[in-house]
């Protein structure tokens, strides 16, 4: 909350591995409630799997892999819920973006970032308007949002 209050247009972002050898159905509720609580911008959540030679695959007691992926889908529920309520309050704003080019599932529609979107990682910005050249930093008026993903028009090049 301070670095938040610090810096209004932080972006905070995290993974989190579910079903790691030990992990109880407390200690899960327990991240459950720290994630609604903190209101990560974004989270990636990962199924723990033993990696030969690696301490954490001599642990027990193990979690089952079926549990450990309802506990993954169970928390990207709860974050898509936070992401969408988030991106939700952009709808209407202007932010900067950096095109990356065409959308490989539509090479009709650009797409680009906005500072608090990791390359390759994140959701992405679609975008409406002039086709510019990657690199370029366009201000973008948000027009929709979505769990992950906005989509917006470009309303000029910024010098």
């Amino acid at each position: 909350a301070r670095a938040r209050a610090l810096v209004p247009d932080l972006v905070v972002r995290t993974s989190f591995i579910t079903g790691f050898p030990g992990e109880t159905a407390a200690q899960f509720s327990g991240l459950l409630r720290f994630v609604r609580e903190v209101r990560f911008d974004r989270v990636g959540v990962f199924c723990y799997s033993d990696e030969d030679g690696t301490a954490a695959a001599r642990l027990t007691p193990k979690v089952s892999p079926r549990v450990a992926e309802a506990r993954r889908a169970r928390l990207m529920a709860v974050q898509a819920a936070i992401s969408e309520e988030k991106h939700g309050t952009l709808v209407g704003s202007l932010q900067e973006v950096l095109v990356d080019g065409m959308a490989p599932e539509y090479p009709e529609v650009q797409v680009g970032r906005t500072a608090g979107h990791a390359p390759e990682v994140d959701g992405r910005v679609y975008l409406a308007g002039p086709v510019t050249p990657p690199g370029t930093f366009v201000r973008v008026r948000i027009r929709q949002a979505f769990e992950y993903d906005l989509e917006g028009e470009i309303l000029e090049v910024v010098e």
